[in-house]
């Protein structure tokens, strides 16, 4: 800016001039993105294998966990103190089985698969934060499956990559791309108790002196272990506990032949509840209580069957006998 001012005096002719000169400098700058991931290079790269029976044909697509493990070099170099790193993943897109087979598949950073991490057109990163950021990084991240129709075995890309990048919106690459291998292992969906498909039977006895004890009695299997999400059917032979070879619930005397019992069977979350209901004159009969709420997914653990006879106001002697019948179905 330029400022002027004039004073005339006119009675001694005297004249003063002045100026003022002001100049104003504005500078404008853009600050380029300071660097803030410190790892400068990966040197292994896993991530778990993913073993499931769970039916992956169904209406919507299936995620798994899985955890990425990252054995990386860290550079003491970075401006600023921020040190988080962005990590994205390439891939063919598709897990293939030996000798035929495919399945497409991509990797997320969410449970619910909607952040894609691998190939995404508008690349998605897992940024993993500075209080994670070590020689050794552990996430975990989701494997992507959509519905369809997939032959059981065990597929893999052995073709995916995994690189760093600046945790910024430049995302310049740091470290990488290092080779990383992923596996489906797709079992028929099957449960094993014990390493078997059959576990041997367990014996409750209820007897107290002359009468039935009303006590729940609990028989535990342990090693139960399921692929996908299970159902937990129960049967019950009789529909009762009959006295001997007895077939036809009968009172006699105010004595019964019979008694009845509730059988509440559980693995994981999944639990399915029985009562025998015999009464005089029906006569034995199997009965199956199916199983509506499965297990959550892939469990392992035990599974209980807790057992309560029905107060019976007087039985004849002799010995009392049902088989309960506990079936898990992997779906």
């Amino acid at each position: 800016m330029r400022f002027f001012w004039s004073i005339a005096v006119r009675n001694n002719l005297a004249v003063l001039l002045g100026a003022i000169f002001t100049t104003i400098f504005v500078f404008v700058s853009t600050p380029s993105e300071a660097a803030s991931c410190k790892v400068s290079a990966i040197n292994s790269a896993s991530l778990t294998p993913i073993t499931t029976g769970y039916n992956l044909n169904s209406t919507t697509q299936t995620v798994f966990p899985a955890t990425l493990t990252l054995g990386v070099t860290l550079s003491g170099g970075g401006g600023g103190s921020a040190n988080a790193c962005d990590f994205a993943f390439q891939i063919s897109g598709t897990l293939k089985l030996t000798p035929t087979g495919t399945m497409p598949y991509a990797i997320a950073s969410d449970s619910a698969g909607a952040t894609t991490i691998s190939n995404s057109s508008s690349q998605n990163y897992l940024t993993v934060p500075a209080a994670s950021i070590s020689a050794t990084i552990v996430q975990t991240v989701y494997v992507v499956v959509p519905k369809g129709v997939y032959a059981y075995g065990s597929y893999t890309d052995t073709g995916a990559t995994v690189s760093a990048y600046e945790s910024n919106t430049q995302h310049s690459k740091v470290a990488g791309p290092h080779t990383i291998s992923v596996t489906l292992n797709y079992q028929n969906a099957s449960c094993t108790i014990n390493g078997t498909s059959n576990a041997t039977a367990t014996a409750l006895d209820f007897s107290n002196g002359s009468s039935i004890s009303t006590v729940a009695k609990t028989a535990t299997f342990s090693s139960v272990n399921c692929n996908a999400a299970t159902h937990i059917d129960i049967t019950s032979s009789k529909n009762g506990a009959y006295n001997g070879s007895a077939t036809t619930a009968s009172v006699s005397g105010g004595y019964a032949n019979f008694f009845n019992y509730t059988a509440v069977a559980t693995f994981e979350n999944a639990t399915t509840k029985l009562t025998t209901n015999s009464a005089s004159g029906g006569s034995s009969s199997s009965v199956t209580i199916p199983g509506t709420t499965p297990s959550s997914g892939a469990a392992s653990g035990s599974m209980t069957v807790v057992v309560t006879p029905a107060v019976n106001s007087k039985v004849t002697a002799g010995t009392y006998s049902d088989t309960l019948t506990v079936t898990l179905t992997a779906k």
